[in-house]
């Protein structure tokens, strides 16, 4: 009878430990699912990284876009001053804003996203004048430079780069 009385204990006790309920903190998710989740909270998400530089026919270029200093040298733009750095992150339909040098406006919306690419519209204002309204494909971690307006004896330039 000493063995019945044992496994009775031991039948009791698993059955007790099924009915206690759990601790909150045993609720909780372990820790790799919530880095998943905040991983997904980002997910579909692009940074638009968005550099406003001052291109003249002459000067030193800033080492952020001496990469980009062969494509405006057709332009007669030698050199290359950093005025501005902005970034926005948008997920697909979202828009953004930021104001370029000179008094006008640059807003960017997210149309959609490829694992090559971010589509993206760009419209740059003069006050309420829409000067250019189009849509670009980024190729990602790559900057797209925009030509702007004439500025201070030289030009605008607006690389975007779309990271993600």
């Amino acid at each position: 009878m000493g063995t019945f009385k044992r496994l009775l204990a031991v039948v009791a006790l698993l059955f007790t430990m099924a009915l206690t309920p759990l601790s909150p903190a045993a609720w909780a998710d372990p820790p790799q699912q919530v880095v998943a989740k905040s991983t997904q909270a980002t997910a579909g998400k692009v940074r638009l990284e968005i550099l406003v530089v001052h291109g003249t026919p002459t000067g030193p270029v800033d080492p952020r876009v001496r990469e980009l200093a062969p494509q405006f040298a057709g332009m007669n733009l030698r050199g290359l001053k950093v005025l501005d750095s902005q970034s926005l992150v948008l997920g697909d339909g979202q828009s953004g804003s930021v104001s370029l040098a000179g008094g006008r406006k640059l807003e960017l919306q997210l149309v959609s996203r490829t694992p090559q690419a971010a589509k993206v519209r760009i419209q740059m204002m003069s006050g309420a004048q829409k000067k250019l309204d189009t849509t670009v494909s980024i190729p990602r971690n790559r900057a797209f430079p925009v030509a702007g307006p004439p500025y201070e004896g030289g030009r605008l330039i607006v690389p975007i780069t779309a990271r993600y």
